[in-house]
């Protein structure tokens, strides 16, 4: 994470497997422009790193146990192909969003 939070980008989710970030502050960000973090990333930690897709936007879903909590398994996103997909119980993978809004970055939290 602190690759990433070096790097400029936000990061939204971490899971043991999965990296999700955004660029805080700014609009688009090219597949390159992630690259260079997964490479980052990769120098840093010794472990192979690959971008499963990037994300237009990324939208997780609440808790069953608490609405105002999302959780990281459930989400629908649309990714560059712009084809919508509903994902639930991810395993494997690392996944980015691209293009967010300034404002939809958490960033501190």
């Amino acid at each position: 994470m602190d690759a990433a939070e070096s790097a400029g980008f936000c990061v939204l989710h971490a899971l043991v497997d999965s990296l999700y970030v955004t660029r805080c502050g700014e609009g688009e960000t090219s597949r390159e422009e992630f690259e260079r973090l997964a490479e980052e990333i990769e120098r840093r930690t010794g472990l192979p790193i690959a971008i499963e897709d990037v994300y237009r936007y990324v939208v997780f879903l609440p808790s069953k146990q608490s609405a105002e909590i999302p959780v990281p398994n459930r989400f629908f996103c649309v990714p560059e192909s712009g084809e919508p997909l509903l994902l639930d119980h991810l395993a494997g993978a690392i996944r980015w969003a691209s293009g967010l809004e300034a404002g939809d970055c958490p960033a501190g939290r």
